[in-house]
């Protein structure tokens, strides 16, 4: 069965809608009867989702809704039931490949005062976050932004002791990265 959460919006799957006036990647034949199927299947109209920030709880999340209701409709937290919250626009991402995103962050230079002053570290998290091109955790931002503000990783690590665990093996780009250093054994 298919999710409804799995649909993406598609506007231009209005009724009466032309296909000579869709957009180029719509106008297959395949592509129109799959969208129009997925679209009756629902028994509604796709939506869009937009992305939201609590300021209460600090967490992300997603709302679906109309477009008749976007800026209308009041939209609280679902963690929280909180309404002190804001929109979010998503990352913006730009195909590179690893080794591109990462080159800038080859220079030993740059990590020299990180292991000493908090708020360097923070900023150095905060340009491979953006390097990476990937969406962080909501962890990440809250860590950061602690870093930013000088507090040291110790202290952070008391106030919140499962970050390793949320943060350090965070799987990106198809690679595990722990936050624990790799010591060679000498098979290595």
């Amino acid at each position: 069965m298919i999710q409804a959460n799995y649909l993406a919006c598609f506007p231009f799957l209005r009724s009466g809608t032309k296909r000579n006036s869709l957009p180029p990647h719509a106008t297959s034949h395949n592509t129109w009867n799959r969208l129009r199927i997925l679209q009756i299947a629902h028994g509604k109209r796709c939506m869009p989702t937009y992305d939201y920030t609590c300021h209460t709880c600090r967490k992300r999340f997603d709302i679906f809704m109309t477009y008749q209701e976007y800026g209308v409709k009041s939209v609280n937290c679902p963690h929280c039931g909180s309404d002190n919250v804001s929109r979010r626009v998503p990352r913006v991402r730009v195909l590179k490949g690893e080794e591109a995103r990462l080159a800038a962050f080859a220079d030993p230079s740059k990590f020299a005062s990180v292991e000493d002053d908090p708020r360097a570290m923070g900023r150095m998290f905060r340009e491979m976050g953006s390097a990476l091109g990937e969406e962080m955790p909501p962890q990440f931002d809250e860590i950061v932004e602690r870093l930013e503000a000088g507090q040291s990783p110790e202290e952070i690590e008391k106030n919140m002791p499962d970050w390793g665990e949320s943060i350090g093996t965070q799987e990106f780009g198809g690679h595990e990265h722990s936050h624990e250093s790799h010591t060679p054994s000498p098979e290595d």
